[in-house]
């Protein structure tokens, strides 16, 4: 009978020792997937933040070229206005010297 006591006790120790294992083990793979989860969020910022870098360029970039674009059209319409203008000058020339050849304004 001691002996059967005796193995229950044993049969209990070792259950009580592999429950501890158990909650070793537990303990560790919730570590294991905290520092997993952690070391994801760090990629997940990193890349984030290379993303927002990436973005920044590219916006830089396309404000760059609308400059451009615009500084472009600007010269463009000021040259075409420079050529309405010289065009205006010959034409209000041309008319008056039409005018004045014709002598309509001598009261010819």
């Amino acid at each position: 009978m001691e002996n059967f006591i005796k193995n229950i006790f044993d049969i209990d120790e070792e259950a009580e020792k592999y429950q501890n294992s158990l909650e070793k083990e537990k303990l560790k793979l919730i570590q294991d997937r905290k520092s997993k989860i952690e070391e994801l969020d760090k990629e997940y910022i990193n890349v984030l933040a290379d993303e927002k870098s990436n973005l920044n360029s590219r916006l830089k970039n396309i404000e760059a070229q609308d400059i451009k674009q615009l500084d472009d059209y600007k010269k463009k319409t000021e040259e075409i206005k420079n050529i309405f203008a010289q065009k205006k000058v010959l034409l209000v020339r041309s008319f008056a010297k039409s005018i004045l050849e014709s002598g309509e304004l001598n009261g010819q």
